[in-house]
């Protein structure tokens, strides 16, 4: 009978420990289920109470998927990166989102994968002539930029084709 309890007691303080740290983190920003536990079994916590205090914490509403995920998609979309990209980062990371919810936050933000690519373009042209954006390896060295980001050859093309036909137009003859 006292073993019992002195196992029940170190479980308890094991349920603690992992508990604050579980809060400690999420007073810090949000993360997923996925992501806690991680974060749980890098402190070297058994299975048994990773689980116990996942459950608490869901429970009690700290940790909270939907606005985890929420969180991170708004991230991936202001550093430029498409819906399907973040689509696929959210799914490497164990959060499960319908794309037509990623959508609904883009629309949210009023914004599109055409305005992304027009944002980067004009991030990475702030200093640049029109004669740079023609040359030939820097427009290979902006459309792999793009490309990074997961988006489309051909609305990157569009886009920059319309920046080159605006910047001559600009320009006196």
């Amino acid at each position: 009978m006292i073993n019992t309890t002195a196992t029940d007691h170190i479980q308890n303080e094991d349920f603690k420990k992992a508990y604050y740290y579980a809060i400690r983190l999420l007073t810090k920003r949000d993360y997923s289920q996925h992501k806690m536990t991680e974060k749980l079994f890098s402190q070297k916590f058994e299975q048994e109470i990773v689980d116990q205090v996942i459950k608490t914490i869901i429970e009690k509403n700290f940790l909270q998927e939907d606005a985890y995920a929420k969180a991170r998609i708004k991230s991936l979309m202001q550093r430029g990166y498409s819906p399907e990209v973040i689509q696929l980062k959210l799914n490497e990371e164990k959060v499960i989102y319908e794309y037509s919810a990623i959508d609904e936050v883009f629309k949210e933000y009023k914004t599109c994968p055409k305005i992304q690519i027009r944002e980067l373009l004009e991030k990475k042209l702030r200093s640049k002539t029109n004669a740079d954006i023609v040359d030939f390896n820097f427009r290979k060295k902006l459309l792999r930029y793009i490309i990074s980001k997961g988006h489309d050859l051909d609305l990157a093309n569009r886009e920059i084709e319309k920046i080159i036909r605006s910047n001559a137009d600009e320009e006196p003859l």
